[in-house]
């Protein structure tokens, strides 16, 4: 599906912030940035998952869509995700971690990037909590161009992580906004061991 909008300008001049769609951040002077530039009601979970994989030591950073309905409308591709703020505290981390939501029924993470060594270090992880690991071979969901916001680090090389709506359901008792606010165990064990590969 075609974005609405192709860059954070276009977009700003149609929708509002605070009643479209809301900006939260935190700037830890961490080594990593945790961010989720389709938060919100875009990808839903994606934000839920990233402040709890920040916890209180990382930097975080969330673009979220807050409309009654059609929050997909707010959704900027990750390799033309360009909002001020987000680039601002990208250019001033080492790497960065961006989570998005993944279309398939699957219960499978996707990652992609360029630092490898982080990515190696994050699916031994989730694999030996007993998750699904993936590499999406779609070039549009490998995290692997350049100009690709999980890339804008000092390091020039972040992860992306792509879940799949099918496990992102199992996180959630729902993934509407009510649901995402009681998690499962699944959800605690997921970010457990993304923190242990971060840290």
């Amino acid at each position: 599906m075609k974005d609405e909008y192709n860059d954070f300008l276009s977009l700003s001049k149609k929708e509002k912030l605070d009643e479209d769609y809301q900006i939260r951040s935190s700037n830890r002077n961490s080594d990593f940035l945790i961010m989720a530039p389709h938060g919100g009601s875009i990808e839903g979970g994606t934000s839920e998952i990233a402040l709890s994989i920040a916890g209180d030591d990382f930097s975080f950073y969330l673009f979220e869509g807050i409309k009654r309905r059609n929050n997909k409308i707010l959704h900027i591709t990750s390799a033309r995700f360009d909002e001020p703020q987000a680039i601002d505290m990208a250019k001033n981390c080492e790497s960065i971690l961006t989570i998005h939501g993944e279309s398939s029924d699957e219960k499978v993470v996707y990652i992609g990037g360029l630092n490898s060594k982080f990515k190696k270090k994050i699916s031994d992880s989730l694999i030996e909590a007993e998750f699904t690991v993936g590499v999406n071979e779609n070039p549009a969901l490998d995290g692997k161009s350049r100009s690709n916001i999980c890339n804008y680090g000092r390091s020039r090389a972040g992860v992306q992580l792509e879940l799949a709506n099918g496990l992102r359901q199992s996180f959630f008792t729902s993934l509407s906004p009510t649901g995402r606010k009681t998690v499962t165990p699944e959800f605690n064990r997921f970010v457990g061991a993304i923190r242990r590969a971060l840290q």
